[in-house]
């Protein structure tokens, strides 16, 4: 048994958590939306949690980002909407 052989039936032996931000895109073209990604988990037997987040809430939690930087984007981000 090859070493790659062995690492892969380890890795699957397990189980993992995985997070995924998803937003809808309205493009021309784009016919993909939040709900077809998720059916398309669940159709492949995945179990999913969904939760609505606000993004700026999210960033504004990490370690690390600049306050005046996040409220300047807020403020644009909001601005665009």
């Amino acid at each position: 048994m090859s070493n790659a052989t062995s690492s892969r039936r380890h890795l699957l032996a397990n189980a993992y958590t995985i997070e995924m931000f998803l937003a809808d895109i309205s493009e021309a073209g784009n016919a993909t939306t939040v709900d077809d990604a998720i059916a398309a988990l669940y159709a492949a037997g995945h179990n999913a949690t969904i939760s609505e987040e606000v993004a700026l809430t999210l960033l504004a939690a990490v370690d690390g980002i600049d306050n005046a930087t996040l409220a300047t984007l807020t403020v644009e981000a909001t601005a665009g909407v």
